[in-house]
C-alpha cells in the first residue's frame, strides 16, 4: 500500500463522491511536495501531513514563526529601550541632557515611564473600553451561539461611561484651547483599545504566531512620539510637575552654609546627581552636594 492509499484512506469519513475529490487533493498536494522537494519521501510525507491536518503550508507557517521570534527579541529590547527614547525626545526638546540619569537613574526613569503608560492605558480603557466590550462579545457570541447578557450589560455600561467621560475630556480641553492635543490623546487610545480587541478576538495560537502585530506596534510606538514631540513632551512634563521632580516648576537653589540664594528659575529635572534649571534663556546645572539646599514650590 503507498503512502497515498494510506494518507486518503482513513481521514475522511464522508459520502463516497466528497471522499473522492478529497483524495484527489490529497494526492495532487502530495504531487506538488514531491516535485518540490525531489525525491525526499519523508519531507514529502511531512509536509503533506501537515497540509491535511491544518490546511496550511508548513513551509510558510516555518517562516511565519521565526520572522515571530525575531519580532519577539526586538519588541523585548525595544520596550526595554522605550523609557530611555522617550526621555530623549524629552530632553531633546527641552535642549539639555542628562549623563546621570541614564547612569545612575535608570530604574527610575523606567517606574516613571512605566507609570505614565499606565495612566495611558486606563485613559484609552475609560475613552472607548466599549470597543473591546464589543469585540469579546462577539467571540463570546459565536462560541455559544446566542449575545451574552452579560456582555451586552458591560458593553452597554461601557459605552455609557466612554461618552460621558469624553464630554467631560472635551470640555476641559476646549477651556484650556487644547482640542488639538485631545484629539491626538483619542486617536491613541482608539488605536491602543483596537490592538487590545483583535487579540481578543483572534484564536490563541493565531495571535500568538501573528507577527505583524507586534511590528506595527513597535512602529506606532516609536513613530507617534516622534512626529508629534511637543504632545510628548507636555505628557512628560504633566507626569514630572506631579512627580514634583521636574515639568517647569519654579525651584530655588540655597548655599547652606549661609542661606543665601544661588540660583532659581524653572525645574527641568531632578536627576539622581545634577539638578537642570532653566533661568530665562540659560541652561543652570546644579551638582548635589551638601552644602546645597534645593527649594522646591508648591505652586
Amino acid at each position: 500500500m503507498n503512502i497515498v492509499s494510506i494518507l486518503t484512506k482513513p481521514i475522511f469519513k464522508i459520502e463516497s463522491s466528497k471522499t473522492e475529490n478529497k483524495s484527489n487533493n490529497i494526492r495532487e498536494i502530495y504531487r506538488k511536495n514531491r516535485e518540490r522537494f525531489g525525491q525526499d519521501k519523508k519531507t514529502a510525507i511531512l509536509k503533506t501531513i501537515w497540509h491535511l491536518s491544518t490546511g496550511k503550508d508548513l513551509q510558510k507557517e516555518l517562516v511565519n514563526l521565526v520572522i515571530r521570534i525575531v519580532i519577539f527579541f526586538i519588541s523585548t529590547a525595544w520596550f526595554s529601550f522605550y523609557p530611555a527614547y522617550l526621555f530623549i525626545l524629552y530632553m531633546y526638546q527641552r535642549h539639555f541632557f542628562s549623563y546621570d540619569l541614564f547612569l545612575e537613574g535608570f530604574f527610575g526613569m523606567r517606574t516613571f515611564i512605566f507609570i505614565l503608560l499606565i495612566i495611558f492605558v486606563v485613559l484609552s480603557f475609560i475613552q472607548f473600553g466599549f470597543i473591546i466590550c464589543f469585540f469579546a462579545a462577539i467571540k463570546n457570541a459565536r462560541n455559544h451561539g446566542k449575545i451574552m447578557k452579560t456582555d451586552r450589560v458591560m458593553f452597554y455600561l461601557f459605552f455609557i461611561f466612554s461618552v460621558l467621560f469624553n464630554y467631560i475630556f472635551f470640555l476641559i480641553f476646549l477651556t484650556n484651547n487644547n482640542l488639538y492635543d485631545l484629539s491626538l490623546l483619542s486617536a491613541l487610545s482608539f488605536l491602543i483599545c483596537v490592538f487590545i480587541a483583535s487579540f481578543i478576538q483572534g484564536k490563541t495560537k493565531s495571535s500568538l504566531l501573528n507577527w505583524t502585530k507586534p511590528a506595527f506596534l513597535i512602529l506606532t510606538t516609536a513613530f507617534i512620539p516622534f512626529v508629534y514631540i511637543e504632545q510628548t513632551t507636555n505628557s512628560i512634563d504633566m507626569t514630572l510637575r506631579n512627580f514634583r521632580v521636574g515639568g517647569g516648576i519654579p525651584v530655588s537653589i540655597y548655599r547652606k552654609s549661609d542661606n543665601n540664594l544661588i540660583t532659581d528659575g524653572k525645574l527641568l529635572l531632578h536627576a539622581p546627581n545634577i539638578t537642570y534649571i532653566r533661568n530665562e534663556n540659560t541652561l543652570v546645572t546644579v551638582p548635589h552636594n551638601q552644602d546645597v539646599k534645593i527649594v522646591i514650590s508648591n505652586d
